[in-house]
Order: C-alpha cells, then sequence, then structure tokens
C-alpha cells in the first residue's frame, strides 16, 4: 500500500483484498480504478538466474488466496528453499514446481499454519498441515525443515506443544519464532 502527498487521511487507509485486488476507503467505497502493482517476473529457464551472486529460481505454488511464489536460492553448494501460504496438491502442475524448488535444499522454510485436527481449515484457505509440510520436506529429501506462518490465535504454550511434537520427527524441524535466524 502506497500513500501519496496531497490526500486526506481517510483517502491514506485502505484495505487491499489480495484475492480480488480490491481498494476499499474507510467510507466504505471502492475505487474505480486499479490498484497499480508490483510486477513479478519469473526468468525463463535459459536466462541467467543469478541475483547478487545467488542463484534464485521461483515458481508458482498452490494458495487459494491467489498467485503466490516459492522461491530456491543456491550459493557456494548450499540451498535454501521458501515455500509461503502453500497447500499441498499432489498430482498437479504446481505440485510439479513445488518439489522442483526443494529437491535436496539444505533448508526448507514452509507454510505450516494448520494442525492435523485442523486440516479442513488448511484445505479451506489453502494452506498446508504441519503434518504435511513434514512428509513433504522428507519425501524432497530436505536437510532441514523450518515450519513458519503459524496461527496468529496460536498461544505460546501451544506453539512450545508443537515444538515438542516435531521433535520427533525422522528430520531435523525447527518451530521458527520471532527473532528466529537461520545459518544456511
Amino acid at each position: 500500500m502506497g500513500f501519496r502527498l496531497g490526500r486526506a487521511p481517510d483517502e491514506l487507509v485502505v484495505v487491499r483484498c489480495r484475492s480480488h485486488h480490491v481498494e476499499i476507503r474507510l467510507d466504505g467505497e471502492e475505487r474505480s480504478d486499479p490498484f497499480t502493482h508490483e510486477q513479478v517476473v519469473v526468468r525463463e529457464e535459459d536466462s541467467d538466474p543469478e541475483i547478487e551472486g545467488f542463484e534464485v529460481t521461483a515458481a508458482d505454488v498452490h494458495h487459494k488466496g491467489g498467485r503466490t511464489f516459492g522461491y530456491r536460492v543456491e550459493a557456494d553448494g548450499r540451498s535454501f528453499a521458501y515455500l509461503p501460504d502453500h497447500r499441498l496438491c499432489e498430482g498437479s502442475e504446481l505440485a510439479v514446481g513445488s518439489r522442483r524448488l526443494c529437491e535436496g535444499v539444505d533448508v526448507l522454510v514452509h507454510d505450516a499454519q494448520f494442525t492435523e485436527p485442523e486440516r479442513a481449515l488448511a484445505e479451506a484457505y489453502g494452506h498446508s498441515t504441519i503434518a504435511e509440510a513434514i512428509g513433504f520436506a522428507r519425501d524432497c529429501d530436505v536437510g532441514s525443515l523450518v515450519l513458519f506462518h503459524h496461527s496468529p490465535v496460536r498461544t505460546d504454550g501451544e506453539m512450545e506443544r508443537i515444538a515438542d511434537d516435531v521433535a520427533a520427527a525422522t528430520l531435523p524441524v525447527t518451530v521458527a519464532g520471532e527473532g528466529l535466524t537461520l545459518v544456511v
């Protein structure tokens, strides 16, 4: 959301509904002119994927809320993948892209907003369960998994129980928290 000088405060505060890209002003009226969006350019397969010394690959990943990208970053023989707002959808073209990004990475940071009893919510909102993220990471042979994008209603106690539960996973799993720094 960008602010422009010379506008009244009620014109500056807006809510962007991502799936429809609708601007709603404080007066409740929708704007008739569309938002100007920053364009995301996904490189062609044969183009140079290097950015500031890092090889970066982006791919569409499945999410109900609109177009979402996952990323793989590689440098000096190390690799990192990031899948935000991601719903696993095996068998689809998007699943193939997600898997390609994650195969064999050293660290995968993956959406894990819901627990297994909340699977219906995960499916409804286009997110993954913790168990799905762990299974996907194992299938992709990742070195370690970082679970993030936790439900905002989770308490610290619930997050600690989740961390205890995932400690038994067959690969190293970290439950991300405020201020976590990763060395890849």
